[in-house]
């Protein structure tokens, strides 16, 4: 409101009905991870915006000037909060499997307003293997069903496709960016303005110009193995296809079945994920509902190493679409 009687545009304000909704599906999710072996864990909303850096977005972050001279951010990422959290702790036994409720800010690039989004997500610290990197969706798709969404999908992606194609390249940091931003959206005319501007060998164009097309089931693996060479592609392509494997079968078998598909377009954050990523989606919303994957890295500022795979799931939208 202009008088400033109002709130900022983007904040979180729901009325007793929708309030009544979240905190249902809040329940809902945290008695289903608990019940499969995951403990709650409280971070705090304001950090020293320093503490975020892992998490990339540095100019979507909402920060301010504390009256000691510090720079301080309200929360923009629970993952990277909680990888400071363990990193900095004398003693945390790992692995852990963490779980969390709670809101982060985040500024729209279009408008520069503060968006406030509430979410549900849980995390494996600790663990390497692509067992763990199975259990992670499959404790997605429980959650969803335990919040009250039957109609759901998840696509199955890797970043190490699209990092394998460019390692030892000289691509400028930004036509990178928006290369992969393009593949994300599968937007083929930006895609190709990016690559003209990459100064790529044909081969590599190629490839990198098929990759919003190399979604589906299986036949993906052989469409993406005939076009890509570096041997960081071909075993996150095997690791994926393992992950898929796994998740392909039968739900009635502990799988998620046609629920699982495949994307090598998902291509998210490439300093943030190291490995398998995914992305949730439910009929009548155009983006994603949940999204996660391997992030082995967020612990290095810190001195550690500390291997782990999560995901977030947007409460926000599934007020919209859980019954």
């Amino acid at each position: 409101m202009a008088n400033g009687l109002g709130w900022p545009e983007g904040g979180l304000c729901l009325p007793p009905a929708l309030a009544i909704k979240k905190q249902k599906i809040e329940r809902a999710a945290s008695t289903s991870l608990s019940e499969a072996g995951f403990s709650p864990i409280e971070l705090p909303t304001l950090e020293y915006a320093p503490a975020e850096d892992a998490a990339g977005g540095a100019d979507d972050r909402c920060k301010f000037v504390a009256p000691d001279g510090r720079l301080l951010g309200l929360r923009y990422d629970h993952t990277a909060s909680l990888i400071r959290f363990i990193a900095t702790q004398e003693s945390f036994e790992l692995p852990a499997r963490l779980f969390y409720t709670g809101v982060v800010f985040r500024r729209q690039k279009l408008t520069g307003g503060i968006v406030e989004v509430a979410q549900i997500g849980a995390e494996i610290l600790g663990g390497s293997g692509v067992e763990t990197d199975i259990e992670i969706v499959r404790v997605l798709a429980r959650t969803l069903r335990a919040v009250g969404l039957s109609d759901f999908h998840v696509d199955l992606g890797t970043v190490e496709v699209f990092k394998g194609i460019v390692d030892g390249t000289q691509i400028p940091a930004d036509v990178l960016a928006d290369i992969r931003e393009a593949i994300h959206r599968k937007d083929s005319g930006a895609l190709k303005m990016a690559l003209g501007k990459s100064g790529l060998p044909d081969p590599k164009m190629r490839a990198l110009e098929s990759m919003p097309s190399w979604f589906g089931g299986r036949e993906v693996f052989g469409l993406a193995e005939s076009r890509v060479e570096s041997d960081r592609s071909r075993e996150g392509l095997g690791t994926l296809r393992r992950v898929y494997e796994s998740l392909a079968v039968p739900e009635s078998k502990g799988g998620l079945g046609e629920r699982a598909t495949v994307d090598l377009g998902v291509v998210q954050s490439l300093d943030y994920y190291t490995g398998a990523v995914f992305e949730a989606y439910a009929r009548r919303i155009g983006q994603p509902i949940a999204s996660g994957g391997r992030y082995d890295r967020l612990a290095d500022a810190y001195g550690k190493a500390i291997a782990a795979t999560g995901f977030a799931l947007n409460v926000g939208l599934l007020l919209d679409i859980v019954p």
